[in-house]
């Protein structure tokens, strides 16, 4: 694995601990990664289309009762999207906003470790949402909860196109 120098790091505004909303952030970085470590990703366009699957990845643990199978490399999970009214019937209004969305899995979930990995949009590349929550225990078949990229756009534009001190 390899580490590299963050510049400077924000943190949404709104970000609220109890109960994740907001839960994104951005690390400035005083230089690019080489492209043959890490592959850019476009940031979702205005019109979202929805995808049949969605793609995610992270380095959470891979057995829920072993807080030390943690992977060496990075692993990957399928998604779908589940309708909001689902999603806010398992978990609740207080969590579930239009800044999240959830996803139902293939035989995969999110687990402790993956928050913040990104989810991709498998058929046109962009990026979809980040990791937010789950459902206790990890690969339970319960659907897991992402923060949508698209609902913070104007934030996350507003911080990229700031000048970097």
């Amino acid at each position: 694995m390899q580490y590299f120098d963050v510049s400077d790091s924000e943190i949404h505004p709104a970000y609220n601990a109890a109960n994740l909303h907001n839960n994104i952030g951005i690390l400035i970085m005083p230089e690019n990664i080489p492209p043959f470590l890490a592959l850019p990703i476009s940031l979702p366009p205005d019109n979202i289309i929805s995808s049949p699957m969605y793609t995610y990845y992270g380095f959470g643990i891979t057995d829920p009762s072993d807080f030390n199978s943690i992977p060496d490399i990075v692993k990957m999970g399928h998604t779908n999207s589940l309708p909001q009214e689902a999603c806010i019937a398992i978990f609740g209004g207080q969590l579930i906003t239009n800044g999240t969305w959830c996803g139902g899995q293939f035989m995969s979930s999110l687990c402790h470790g993956d928050q913040g990995g990104p989810v991709i949009h498998v058929l046109l590349n962009y990026l979809v949402g980040l990791s937010n929550f789950w459902m206790n225990p990890c690969n339970s078949g319960n659907p897991d909860v992402f923060v949508r990229v698209d609902y913070h756009i104007t934030w996350i534009n507003t911080i990229i196109a700031a000048p970097i001190s």
